[in-house]
């Protein structure tokens, strides 16, 4: 009888392996799926399958007209990362958990308001700019030019 309950452990064993195969198998399947971008509830955006991250700067052309874009800054990155939505991290563009700490809050509602409708109008020498500010993206152009740098992207 004593042969058995070693088997019957040893098959157990086995089972064991086996599900812990199909486990390792699924979580790397998920990132064969392709890259994923995932909005946390009040956090990062979760960034998996290898995904590279840069800066992109525009590149004016010679009549001084935004023409083309231009990679700046590389981040390395592994196979997956979390980037800052809170805007408050000390490791932009990367989180660093400050939005636990200030209760950050995301409460994102869509509107079926057309955009026109949304946005403030601003009129200049050549032409009239729409802005909706509550559709803006949190980015720092960068000039290239230290005369032209943003003390802080607030």
């Amino acid at each position: 009888m004593a042969g058995a309950g070693a088997k019957e452990k040893e098959e157990g064993k086995e089972k064991a392996k086996i599900i812990k195969g199909k486990e390792k198998r699924k979580r790397n399947s998920d990132n064969r799926l392709g890259p994923k971008i995932i909005v946390s509830k009040n956090g990062p955006y979760m960034v998996t399958g290898k995904i590279p991250l840069s800066i992109q700067i525009i590149k004016p052309n010679r009549h001084g007209l935004s023409w083309d874009w231009v990679e700046g800054k590389k981040f390395h990155t592994g196979s997956q990362y979390a980037l800052c939505r809170c805007g408050h991290s000390k490791n932009m563009p990367f989180c660093d958990g400050t939005h636990q700490k200030i209760g950050f809050d995301c409460q994102e509602a869509a509107t079926r308001m057309p955009y026109a409708r949304q946005a403030k109008k601003y009129d200049g020498p050549t032409m009239v700019l729409m802005d909706a500010e509550n559709l803006r993206i949190c980015a720092i152009l960068r000039s290239g030019r230290p005369d032209m740098e943003p003390d802080r992207a607030d």
